[in-house]
């Protein structure tokens, strides 16, 4: 059996040469051996991803002069045979794939090496496991499969006593993801960084944990207004916190240009959400992380937050938003207000007023 299974899309016998030639090298450096199909047309790409469970697929966007070819590989993959394969675009019109650009994409020439990268990509992948948590055979599959037959099914004649289809689905989805993380080992209690995030977002409505920038001066926000608000339509008013990058919190609280031990003991107990008046977000991508302001807090109208924000640049997974709300109401709930001396007399004057409605 083949280390790794790839299907090469692409119909210039130039450009299959040089991959197999690159490929052939990859090999011999690991000790594996690749097995690799090629297609050159959509039909025999179509067929050949029908027949093969593949660990990787490579697509040069233009098919036999049309340039929609490959994208539409792609569309049918994704959105028709519904497979879950890592693909990468490696074509010489790069900017054709707007719609998919959450899809790895590299042109032709770009760099030397390229190949070999692309190569590495797929083998460090499958190494990993990532393919056969998601795969149509792997972990996730058989935690669904679990708590279909043992948990939705077996209280499948509640469900379809329900007269609205609609909402009911959404709350068999929810209900499902609930026993997933059942599924889960609770006692491992290290998380990664990129668990905190959802990224990119899922959708671009404004929610609790949205991550935005102000237009006027490009500092990020996140949007503390409880859920309930958004879920009910009640938010009229959106309460937004200021995340101050790090460069700029290091700036204001301990500036310098040393890594002593004083300055990182300083850092390292506001990572730590050591202080109660900010809470810390790491970095992701092209978001910088920083630390949020629980002391600069301002609310704007929906239509202030429409036109003078931007659309949602990254999104606070559920379990860390729960967090960072009881943070934040503890924060302004650290003090209450002092007892207040009445006259014993002034309960007894507010409860004795005539306050009956009139006939």
């Amino acid at each position: 059996m083949s280390d790794l299974q790839l299907l090469l899309v692409e119909d210039s016998p130039s450009d299959i040469s040089t991959f197999e030639s690159s490929l052939e090298l990859f090999d011999d450096a690991h000790n594996i051996e690749t097995d690799l199909k090629i297609a050159d047309s959509f039909e025999t790409a179509l067929e050949l991803i029908k027949e093969n469970e593949f660990d990787g697929i490579i697509i040069d966007l233009s098919l036999n002069d049309d340039a929609e070819g490959g994208k539409e590989i792609i569309r049918t993959i994704i959105e028709e045979y519904k497979l879950i394969v890592p693909i990468i675009v490696y074509t010489g019109t790069p900017d054709d794939i707007a719609e998919y650009d959450y899809i790895e994409t590299y042109q032709k020439g770009e760099r030397e090496g390229l190949i070999t990268e692309i190569l590495t990509d797929f083998k460090k992948t499958k190494d990993f496991g990532l393919n056969d948590l998601f795969n149509a055979k792997g972990q996730i599959q058989d935690f669904l499969k679990d708590v279909f037959y043992k948990n939705i099914y077996h209280q499948k004649k509640q469900w379809i006593e329900y007269d609205d289809k609609k909402l009911v689905k959404n709350a068999i989805l929810r209900h499902t993801l609930n026993h997933l993380t059942q599924h889960i080992d609770e006692t491992d209690q290290k998380y990664f960084l990129e668990e905190m995030y959802i990224y990119p977002p899922i959708s671009n409505t404004h929610k609790t944990g949205s991550i935005i920038k102000d237009n006027s001066d490009n500092k990020h926000h996140i949007i503390l207004t409880p859920a309930c608000d958004f879920a009910q339509s009640k938010a009229r008013c959106i309460l937004l916190a200021e995340i101050i990058a790090p460069f700029n919190f290091i700036q204001n609280n301990f500036p310098g240009n040393n890594a002593s031990n004083n300055r990182k003991e300083k850092l390292e107990k506001f990572i730590r959400n050591g202080k109660q008046e900010y809470h810390y977000l790491p970095k992701l991508n092209d978001f910088n992380g920083g630390f949020i302001d629980f002391t600069s807090v301002k609310s704007y109208s929906v239509e202030e937050l429409k036109n003078g924000f931007s659309e949602i640049k990254i999104q606070i997974s559920p379990y860390f938003i729960s967090d960072i709300l009881g943070r934040f109401s503890s924060y302004y709930a650290r003090q209450g207000q002092p007892d207040l001396h009445h006259k014993d007399s002034y309960i007894t004057e507010l409860l004795t007023q005539d306050t009956r409605q009139s006939s």
